[in-house]
């Protein structure tokens, strides 16, 4: 019953996303009429090869930590978890919960595939640095580096460090970061009980 409300309101969500987006279907609808058909068919290749490529990160993050997976078992998954991710903005939340539930019913440790889907998204900022990085210097000497593009760029830093330093600490001092979750769902318990919420 809980699983097919779960249904239910992603249904609902993915019909507003596309409802929001309407204008884009619109445009997108227009490109495909008018458009060269070898370089649509090249542009839907290279998302695909995309899609294989951003799946096979996630099997190298999981058999780094020793989860034998195969990237095609992998695709459906990582095609939900993107789903889940534009209808419901959760950051990791939701993509990490679709791995550990589908990896676990494989018979595989859902911490450490969470821990996996961690490993993924901080190595996907990483690689993403190595071409804002010198995007940035690029902007900066032709004097055209805006206020707003410095500061995503700062956010997207402190992003990388935070995480990676949760998977650090989770890797040499778990006990801590165990003390630092611990204080955090009692600190957030204490504001939701004044909702009335746990």
């Amino acid at each position: 019953m809980k699983r097919q409300w779960i249904l239910l309101f992603l249904t609902v969500l993915f019909l507003w996303a596309v409802i929001s987006h309407f204008t884009e279907l619109e445009q997108l609808k227009n490109t495909l009429q008018h458009g060269q058909w070898n370089w649509i068919l090249v542009a839907l290749l290279s998302q695909i090869a995309y899609f294989v490529v951003f799946t096979a990160s996630y099997q190298a993050a999981f058999a780094t930590l020793d989860i034998t997976t195969r990237t095609r078992d992998l695709i459906p998954v990582t095609l939900g978890a993107l789903f889940v991710n534009l209808v419901v903005p959760v950051s990791i939340a939701g993509s990490t919960t679709l791995f550990a539930q589908d990896l676990a019913q494989r018979g595989k440790p859902a911490t450490r595939t969470a821990t996996g889907v961690l490993l993924q998204l901080i190595s996907d900022f990483i690689a993403f640095s190595f071409v804002l990085i010198p995007g940035l210097i690029y902007l900066f000497v032709e004097h055209d580096l805006k206020t707003y593009e410095i500061l995503a760029a700062i956010v997207l830093l402190l992003m990388t460090i935070g995480l990676s330093s949760i998977l650090t600490l989770g890797l040499w001092k778990p006990g801590w970061l165990y003390r630092i979750f611990d204080f955090s769902r009692r600190t957030i318990n204490v504001l939701f009980r004044r909702l009335r919420r746990s």
